[in-house]
């Protein structure tokens, strides 16, 4: 009796136990769980320095070997523009056709009567015509009145009036990706094979005409060329949002002309724009 009595109890109390907490082992597998679980979510909530340099470059140079090849399989010349001041960067796509300047002139005979800048505004005429036949790509602003289309001088409009806010009407679906770099990474200094200037963060951002922008271009040819640029990039101080971090990570990219591959190199390096060695 007294042991059915005790054996009652027991259960009873066990149950109670079961009812109101959980045993050690069941504990222990809980938080065996959460750490685990937190192992894996933690790290990414808040990326390192170096993590958000790594992610960067890694989305920079995707995008230069994407603009390479569309600019090839489209046929069409694209643009990459990078806002050193911003940190940020967009790709843009010229029209059908569009190769960065006037056709050449067809009837040299009529021509020569004319002055250079008559004989220029007609080429831009007669080739914006050939273009609204042959492509017949209409505006977004255009209307059943007011028929509007894409001609040679959208992308030069755009070039004119980058430095400033504009509305993109003139070529609305040019922006085909955009991109920022993260957090505090920044385009340190920006060179092209094409021009002894330099653009770099610092001189940029402490200019005092705030609302003057520098702007780099990488452009990519239907033909498989495009701009050789070297770039170098770390992170801006944190005290000084116009200063670099001297102690940053630093990484520099150079771009080859022939084959559009980017080299990363540890460090701020040298320019160069030869291809690398297999």
């Amino acid at each position: 009796m007294f042991s059915k009595k005790k054996l009652s109890t027991q259960l009873f109390k066990k149950n109670i136990l079961a009812e109101n907490g959980f045993t050690l082992i069941e504990i222990i597998i809980v938080l065996g769980i959460i750490g685990a679980i937190a192992g894996v979510i933690l790290p990414n909530l808040t990326l390192s320095v170096d993590s958000q340099m790594s992610t960067s470059l890694r989305n920079f140079t995707s995008q230069v070997r994407s603009s390479y090849n569309n600019a090839i399989f489209t046929g069409r010349l694209h643009r990459m523009v990078i806002d050193i001041k911003n940190s940020e960067y967009w790709v843009e796509q010229a029209p059908l056709g569009y190769e960065g300047r006037p056709p050449p002139v067809e009837n040299t005979d009529a021509a020569d009567g004319l002055l250079k800048k008559d004989r220029r505004k007609k080429l831009l005429e007669d080739f914006d015509d050939r273009a609204k036949l042959l492509m017949n790509r209409e505006l977004g602003t255009s209307t059943a009145s007011n028929k509007k289309f894409y001609t040679i001088r959208s992308i030069p409009i755009i070039q004119r009036n980058v430095l400033r806010p504009i509305n993109w009407e003139e070529i609305n679906d040019s922006i085909i990706y955009k991109q920022k770099f993260l957090s505090k990474v920044v385009v340190a200094k920006f060179l092209t094979g094409l021009s002894s200037k330099e653009l770099t963060f610092e001189s940029i951002a402490r200019d005092s005409d705030k609302n003057k922008k520098e702007f780099g271009y990488i452009y990519f040819l239907p033909n498989g060329l495009l701009t050789p640029t070297s770039l170098q990039f770390t992170s801006k101080s944190g005290n000084e949002s116009t200063l670099l971090d001297q102690n940053g990570p630093k990484f520099t990219i150079n771009i080859n002309t022939l084959t559009g591959q980017s080299r990363l190199l540890e460090g701020f390096q040298n320019a160069d724009f030869t291809p690398p060695k297999k």
